[in-house]
């Protein structure tokens, strides 16, 4: 592990999701029971990148999803984001939110 990313501040899983209910203007209940949507897909995003959890731990914390498809969840956002503006603004309002420097 790289020295950066070794010294970048870990955040917790509910102030990764505080932050995503604020992007997403809903709370963590309506995405998270819901198929569509981009809201699920934000959180695993987010809880990777800024929470330093695994693709299963991601997945336990995010309700028992398989690692794979956090995985999968993840690509496709990122994917998307590079053709909707509104998903690509969301992640940027998410790392600022958590005071992270992209």
């Amino acid at each position: 592990m790289s020295g950066k990313r070794r010294l970048r501040r870990r955040w917790s899983l509910d102030e990764i999701l505080r932050g995503v209910e604020q992007a997403c203007g809903e709370t963590r209940q309506t995405w998270m029971e819901h198929r569509g949507g981009d809201g699920k897909a934000l959180a695993m995003w987010a809880t990777r990148r800024y929470g330093g959890l695994t693709l299963r731990e991601t997945g336990e914390a995010l309700g028992g999803l398989d690692y794979a498809a956090v995985s999968i969840a993840i690509k496709r956002l990122e994917h998307k984001a590079v053709t909707e503006t509104n998903v690509r603004k969301r992640m940027e309002m998410i790392g600022a939110m958590l005071n992270v420097e992209t």
